[in-house]
């Protein structure tokens, strides 16, 4: 019987990680161990479903990680800003996850992280920033890695940025690219791109990918959402960066560097190289006609 490589999802019921389960289940090449906080919770019990072994592990908590990491090839790591609101705390998170890793000896690490804003906007994007001082931590302890970085996910049109009703069936995008292009990315798609990283290790290690499905602008993409939705129309709200800092919304001023950041270009999301990692992943245009019925009910 073939050797199968352990892997060690962190975040696995989060949008990543849930997404990296479902793609590593189908593959005979990979075990999986599921790290979250709730065993007990359905996200959980659904990865049980997969296949996976789900284990109780808490980021503050090094001695739950390093028990997570034992006799893992593999792992992939994500921490979040908005879930624990506190800098210190995630970059903590981060740290404890790379010194188990280097304490067990993981030969591949894979990390989602962010570039840091400051550079090109002289502004700092908390939610970005913490992910660049992990990443820069985790350059210097030699364990074997590669970086991830997602661009805006298409799924946030679900939630932080959901069209705006300004009259009946007339919606409008409040995200402030100008006339910039936006590159954006369906997270469900994710997992299967790392995967692909976790198959390729000579190829991807010691390297950083930027991972986005599409790159348009706010007009272009407002006009796929009035094609495939029909009896809606969408329009790009033209708000400024400044105006958006100004919404009053906890994290709109941090939101508001990053989208800062995103009209500046230098961004390194690649929808070329995603592509090649993932050929099936959907446009666009695919992408909202599958979830047509889900924006029907938000939308209402």
């Amino acid at each position: 019987m073939a050797y199968r490589k352990l892997i060690t999802v962190f975040g696995a019921t989060g949008a990543q990680g849930g997404s990296l389960v479902r793609a590593l289940a189908a593959d005979s090449q990979f075990v999986i161990k599921a790290a979250t906080r709730n065993t007990n919770s359905d996200k959980a019990k659904a990865l049980t479903a997969q296949g996976a072994e789900v284990i109780k592990v808490d980021l503050d908590d090094k001695a739950s990680v390093r028990q997570a990491l034992q006799g893992a090839y593999g792992a992939f790591l994500v921490t979040n800003y908005w879930e624990v609101l506190d800098e210190a705390r995630e970059i903590q998170q981060g740290k404890n996850a790379v010194d188990a890793a280097k304490e067990c000896g993981v030969q591949h690490l894979v990390f989602s992280g962010l570039r840091s804003t400051k550079p090109s906007t002289g502004k700092v994007s908390t939610h970005f920033e913490t992910k660049a001082v992990i990443s820069q931590y985790l350059s210097k302890q030699g364990v074997p890695f590669t970086e991830v970085q997602c661009a805006c996910y298409c799924e946030n049109l679900f939630t932080f940025f959901k069209p705006q009703k300004i009259k009946d069936n007339e919606y409008a995008l409040a995200l402030p690219m100008g006339d910039k292009r936006l590159d954006m990315m369906c997270v469900s798609e994710v997992g299967e791109c790392i995967r692909q990283i976790f198959r390729r290790p000579d190829e991807f290690k010691g390297k950083v990918v930027g991972l986005s499905s599409h790159s348009a602008t706010v007009e272009q993409y407002a006009a796929i959402l009035t094609k495939v939705m029909g009896n809606k129309k969408f329009i790009d709200s033209k708000i400024t960066v400044d105006q958006y800092a100004q919404l009053g919304f906890p994290g709109a001023e941090d939101l508001s560097i990053m989208f800062q950041f995103y009209q500046n270009g230098n961004c390194g999301y690649d929808v070329e190289l995603t592509r090649r990692l993932h050929p099936a992943i959907p446009d666009f245009e695919q992408w909202v006609t599958s979830n047509r019925q889900h924006f029907e009910t938000l939308l209402g």
